[in-house]
């Protein structure tokens, strides 16, 4: 017996579930954040050692929902990111990307 190809199998998947979702308007949310602080332990050393620094934060979050197949889904993506503002600690700077996705369906 011939199985098709994997890939054809998801792209089946694909407009099977484009043919099935109903035509509802799509939920768009954002949000946005921005501040300062003053950390006094920069480095996170558990001894007397310990270094201050000012540090800026920004961050973003969007996510999208709609219905699809009986249920409703949610679709998120966020950015943190955190700037220390001494050139001497720059390996303490970083950035957090996340994603998430949810799909909900009453049962009974």
């Amino acid at each position: 017996m011939h199985r098709p190809a994997r890939s054809s199998r998801w792209l089946a998947g694909a407009a099977l579930l484009g043919a099935t979702s109903a035509a509802h308007a799509e939920r768009w949310a954002g949000q946005a954040e921005a501040g300062v602080e003053v950390d006094s332990n920069v480095t996170r050393v558990p001894t007397d050692d310990a270094v201050g620094a000012p540090a800026l934060r920004l961050g973003g979050r969007g996510s999208v929902g709609g219905d699809a197949l009986a249920g409703a889904y949610t679709l998120g993506a966020g950015v943190t990111w955190r700037d220390v503002q001494d050139d001497a600690l720059a390996a303490e700077d970083h950035a957090i990307l996340t994603g998430d996705g949810a799909w909900r369906r009453r049962f009974a």
